[in-house]
């Protein structure tokens, strides 16, 4: 799967796209517009918000979108507008299903049922895990066809994704089935639970292997489906594995491995991380989630780099009775 606050894509566009763009006749002019257009859409549908217009929470909220659009343009490149104007898109064909929290386009009452009767255990399952409640609405769209699922996350293989907007969306693909569906909720729960605490800016920072690793591995192996810590740690030992490191640039396909591979990995190694040192892993979470920048975050809690601590997990798998990181 997973994020556009949680969702596998590759890096950036470079930065020289918008120093080459920047003193062209006429760029800046295109902002302005792009904003005004964004103040002027929806981000939510009728059901949000009723016949009454929109709240000043709400246009601040579209505000505050565009502003991190402006910013990623700056940074990264066109590609991060039009993911911004993805996520404001009208929800409105969506409708209200037997739990509140979820909306559905007609046409998959199969998926729409296990989307429902999933979500209640995805919710307390991603807050046991990550020692807390959610803060902000949960918001839940089933998409009827892989084209409106595509028109609303700019994707078309992920299950599930969650958008710069905090809303999750479920793709109806074939392997969506009702048994694996709760793993996809929660995987998505998960990213969202994340976004809620740290923002938008700073939950697209953190490093893929951990976004990813952490989604994967509260979820029970969501988004890793066909690959088992067997088959992983095997690829381990092989030689085809992740590195992990603090840069958000680092994917899958960084590493040359499939995807679900790298999450099965990623999985892995969270689970190493919380199992040998749970003290350490808490006060690890509530920093990154407090906004504490993710290197020191990672070494004030284990004391040591995260390649070191890598590098503690593979030796383990070889020799279990290498001791664990920081010890």
């Amino acid at each position: 799967m997973t994020t556009s606050t949680g969702r596998y894509r590759g890096g950036p566009a470079p930065r020289e796209f918008f120093r080459s763009h920047a003193g062209r006749k006429g760029h800046h002019g295109r902002w302005p517009r792009a904003v005004s257009a964004f103040r002027n859409q929806s981000m939510s549908s009728p059901h949000d918000r009723g016949s009454v217009p929109p709240r000043p929470k709400r246009t601040a909220r579209i505000f505050a979108l565009a502003v991190f659009a402006l910013g990623s343009i700056a940074v990264q490149g066109c590609a991060e507008l039009h993911e911004v104007a993805t996520a404001l898109r009208e929800t409105s064909d969506f409708a209200p299903t037997s739990d509140p929290r979820v909306f559905a386009e007609p046409g998959n009452e199969t998926l729409t049922a296990a989307t429902a009767a999933a979500v209640p255990g995805a919710i307390r399952r991603v807050e046991d895990a990550l020692g807390g409640p959610f803060t902000i609405p949960v918001r839940i769209y089933v998409c009827a066809t892989i084209d409106s699922y595509k028109r609303f996350t700019n994707s078309e293989r992920s299950g599930g994704n969650t958008t710069i907007a905090k809303k999750i969306f479920i793709s109806p693909k074939p392997e969506n089935t009702p048994q694996r569906i709760p793993a996809v909720v929660t995987h998505e729960l998960t990213h969202l639970h994340v976004a809620q605490r740290l923002g938008l800016w700073r939950t697209r920072g953190l490093p893929s292997w951990f976004s990813e690793g952490l989604a994967a591995f509260v979820s029970g192996g969501g988004g890793a489906e066909g690959v088992t810590e067997a088959d992983a740690a095997r690829e381990i030992r092989a030689g085809h594995l992740l590195t992990p490191g603090y840069s958000r640039n680092q994917t899958a396909s960084s590493f040359g491995l499939p995807a679900h591979l790298f999450y099965r990995q990623a999985a892995m190694f969270i689970g190493y991380l919380k199992d040998r040192d749970a003290s350490a892993f808490r006060h690890f979470m509530t920093s990154v989630e407090e906004g504490t920048a993710f290197q020191r975050s990672f070494e004030d809690a284990y004391r040591a780099d995260v390649g070191t601590a890598w590098g503690a997990f593979v030796a383990q798998l070889n020799d279990p009775r290498v001791p664990p990181v920081g010890q």
